[in-house]
């Protein structure tokens, strides 16, 4: 019998795209799912949409909990999944048919710990890539040196939870930090440390909707520094486990200094925080400018900080980058 797969989709407040999702997940060509909806304490009709869908499948579980976030609600999902596997889909997003299936048989082929998938970034509200199983080199497999070089360098994945399947193992002793943004990047380089073998299929199999009213789009906070607390950690782990990596996971850090820099707005507002990132960037610039393993987009963000901050992020907005900067 196949493995289960349990898929996890935390739900709040989206019962605009709620529907889109699941239905994705319902229509997969691998069938031995275990589909959980956490209810994360939404007050819109979501709650009562997962608990319609739960009377139709018996594979999905509904959880409903007061809210919690978004860290809270997967972790609730990892605690009561059975499957051997587990995945996650965010309630915006949604999956190709043959997502669980392309990422279940290249971790089983390639005897790893997590298979990642490409995805794309969309504001259409649905599209879906038909695969080419003809394309010859579509499963790669990663060292963990080769992972955290695609990892921290933004090629090809990214520090999500999504868009990734998982043994479950790997989560004997991880859970999300909870009360924290970006939490993926809390997380995620920690699983591929305990994994070390992460095979990566090289298809659009997962499509990221970029929403207006989603984390990512929404103004500067003080809360929005947890993901230099999230860089600064990464390093710290890096540089104590893998120091040969040093250069790439400081290309992470300025990366994620660029991403917070760029959304603020009211400089005097945030003059504190502002100083902090840009220090960080501008003691980095010189070695991301003529580094080995730096991305173009922070190459670029470096160069061009030497020209000032300000000007950096006019030339990302007239480059055609939509929405918040992200580097």
């Amino acid at each position: 019998m196949e493995p289960i797969v349990s898929v996890i989709i935390p739900v709040y407040n989206v019962e605009q795209y709620l529907k889109r999702c699941i239905d994705s997940v319902i229509d997969q060509t691998y069938r031995n799912l275990e589909i959980i909806l956490v209810d994360d304490g939404s007050n819109d009709g979501s709650g009562e949409i997962c608990d319609n869908y739960a009377q139709n499948d018996s594979r999905i579980k509904v959880i409903h909990k007061s809210n919690g976030g978004l860290s809270d609600a997967r972790n609730a999902g990892i605690d009561r999944s059975t499957g051997i596997y587990i995945m996650f889909v965010d309630s915006d997003d949604w999956i190709n048919r043959e997502c669980v299936e392309l990422l279940i048989r290249a971790l089983q082929h390639g005897k790893a710990q997590i298979s990642a998938c490409a995805y794309q970034k969309t504001d259409r509200f649905r599209e879906d890539s038909v695969v080419d199983r003809d394309i010859k080199t579509y499963e790669e497999m990663w060292t963990i040196d080769d992972a955290y070089i695609h990892l921290f360098l933004n090629k090809e994945i990214d520090n999500s939870a999504w868009a990734k399947l998982y043994n479950r193992s790997l989560f004997e002793n991880i859970r999300f930090p909870v009360g924290k943004l970006y939490e993926d990047q809390f997380v995620t380089y920690k699983l591929f440390h305990i994994a070390q073998r992460i095979i990566y299929v090289r298809q659009v199999l997962y499509y990221y909707f970029d929403r207006p009213g989603s984390i990512q789009n929404e103004p500067f906070t003080i809360r929005k520094m947890d993901e230099l607390e999230a860089a600064l950690e990464c390093v710290k782990f890096v540089d104590e486990v893998y120091p040969h990596l040093h250069e790439a996971v400081i290309c992470r850090l300025v990366s994620s200094c660029f991403h917070m820099i760029f959304a603020i707005y009211d400089q005097k507002k945030w003059n504190r925080e502002y100083d902090i990132l840009k220090k960080i960037i501008f003691d980095n610039r010189k070695k991301m400018v003529f580094g080995k393993n730096v991305n173009r987009k922070v190459r670029l963000g470096c160069l061009c900080s030497y020209l000032g901050l300000g000007l950096t992020r006019q030339i990302y907005i007239k480059s055609g980058v939509r929405g918040k900067i992200s580097i």
